[in-house]
């Protein structure tokens, strides 16, 4: 009689059978959570990159404003620009009269075209264009 290895086989092989299906499964549903995990995060942190840059955009485009704003207090000028456009965003400038003698309020608003925003409130002395207080947001 010849000894075989085909029973035992057969044997192995029916205890193993449907095994490979779940843990491909299984396998296949934490590669697919962890695929979704980093796309978030790389996702997520480009956005807040790309806010962060929009509102240091938008904060040059105020202090443009307000530089030409001052400019035109310095020249003996009063100008209340509505909008002035930049490339990638605009500024508009409001003048009031202040509380104390010779000053003004001048409240610069800067805005992208992806709508990064920030004011500046500031007093000027109204004939020299000094500075007396000075607030920005954000």
């Amino acid at each position: 009689m010849r000894w075989s290895f085909q029973p035992f086989l057969q044997k192995v092989k029916h205890e193993q059978s449907g095994f490979a299906l779940p843990v491909a499964m299984l396998l296949l549903t934490v590669v697919t959570v962890m695929v979704s995990a980093v796309l978030y995060i790389v996702t997520s942190t480009s956005e807040r990159v790309f806010r962060a840059m929009d509102t240091v955009r938008a904060a040059d485009i105020a202090h443009a404003g307000f530089s030409n704003e001052l400019a035109l207090v310095r020249y003996g000028q009063v100008a209340n620009l509505n909008q002035v456009g930049f490339d990638g965003g605009f500024f508009t400038v409001t003048q009031s009269v202040g509380k104390e003698p010779n000053t003004l309020n001048i409240h610069v608003l800067g805005m992208t075209t992806y709508g990064g925003r920030s004011s500046i409130y500031a007093v000027v002395q109204s004939p020299s264009g000094a500075v007396v207080s000075w607030r920005q947001s954000p």
